[in-house]
């Protein structure tokens, strides 16, 4: 979370979903300093898996999170052509998961 707030590259997304964020040892959420660029938005729960981070240059009136467990939540952001909804949902990886992917869809 330190490299990804602190890359300047970062400055220029608008939106980020993260799935499996560090989890801070002292309380329920993820690193995510006042300073950064970014709105944290952690679901209050301890076993959330998924979250979002909100440019601050995008007016926090017009977007809002509704985390439906720790692992699914929806971000909904009012646009002038009306609004869009992100899901992110926690997918966990395979258990068989190896090096070659071509036996998947993906």
């Amino acid at each position: 979370m330190i490299t990804l707030l602190g890359d300047p590259a970062s400055l220029d997304i608008d939106i980020i979903a993260l799935q499996e964020p560090w989890r801070n040892p002292h309380t329920k959420t993820t690193y995510c300093p006042r300073r950064a660029a970014f709105h944290l938005s952690f679901p209050e729960s301890d076993m959330g898996r998924t979250c979002f981070l909100v440019n601050k240059k995008i007016d926090i009136s017009t977007w809002s999170v509704q985390h439906h467990s720790g692992d699914l939540a929806t971000l909904r952001l009012q646009t002038q052509a009306g609004p869009i909804y992100i899901h992110n949902v926690y997918s966990p990886s395979p258990a068989h998961r190896t090096a070659d992917y071509t036996d998947g869809p993906l």
